[in-house]
Formats: structure tokens, sequence, C-alpha cells
């Protein structure tokens, strides 16, 4: 929903948790890699049509405007993502963050606060993690699921 707040932890130890509203909420089924660099991934899909970093949940810096999907708009401060497709129905919304996640004590983190969403998909939002950036003309990624692990 419009202002939900949907981050991704990677504890210590490479557990790896969805917190939503604050609250963990699903855990994934592998554990991260957590001795090399790890990139956020978002992945704008369906009803969820635009996301803004928050930066009181210490984020890197900004999305990588060179690395976003062909149907991605990235703002002018880098903090926020939207989907151009209006109907929901484009792939291609990918927006990976611009630097490695920063380690904290309890882990890996990263947040963005939903800011638009499509009416009539049953999918949304993705939030993945993948051990190594892109190539800036990588065409192939489609959506989440063709991220590097």
């Amino acid at each position: 929903s419009v202002g939900d707040r949907v981050g991704l932890l990677v504890e210590g130890r490479g557990a790896a948790w969805v917190v939503q509203n604050g609250r963990r909420v699903v855990k994934s089924p592998c554990d991260i890699p957590t001795q090399v660099p790890l990139y956020a991934v978002v992945d704008l899909l369906g009803n969820t049509a635009g996301v803004s970093l928050l930066p009181g949940a210490r984020p890197p810096i900004s999305f990588h405007r060179g690395t976003a999907g062909r149907y991605v708009a990235i703002s002018k401060d880098g903090l926020s993502a939207t989907h151009k497709d209006p109907t929901g129905y484009e792939m291609r919304g990918l927006a990976f963050l611009s630097d490695p996640l920063p380690l904290f004590e309890e882990g890996a983190y990263f947040e963005v606060r939903v800011d638009q969403v499509c009416a009539g998909h049953d999918d949304g939002l993705t939030l993945g993690i993948s051990t190594m950036m892109p190539d800036v003309d990588d065409s192939g990624l489609l959506a989440a699921d063709t991220v590097h692990e």
C-alpha cells in the first residue's frame, strides 16, 4: 500500500529477511554471502509504480542511474525510482542502488517507501541483493529473477 515501508535485512551470518513497516515478515529460503559487497536491487512491477529510499534507514546514497531498467525514471536527487509504464504490465523495472550496502551491527540493510501503486495487479515490489553491479548496458535484465545472486 502507499506509505508502506519495505526493507531487506541481511544478518551477519547471511540470513535474509523482508521487513515491512518495521516488522520482519518473511525469511528468505537461502542465505546471502556476507564476505563480499552486496548491492541492493528494487524491481518495480505489477502494482508498485514508485518507491523512495528512506535516508533514516541508512541506505546507500542513491539509485544508480546507469543501471536503471528501460522503464524506470530516477529522480533528480537519486532517492526515488518510478516505473514509466502506467499499466504495470511492462517488465524492465529494475533499479540498483549506487554503492554496496553498508554493514551495521544488525547486518546489511536498506529500506524503501512505496510512493505509487497501480490497481489491478496481484504482484508488486521485489527487493533483492546482488553480489555484483550489472554492466551499464546489460539489456538482458528483465526482472529481479534475472539478476546475478
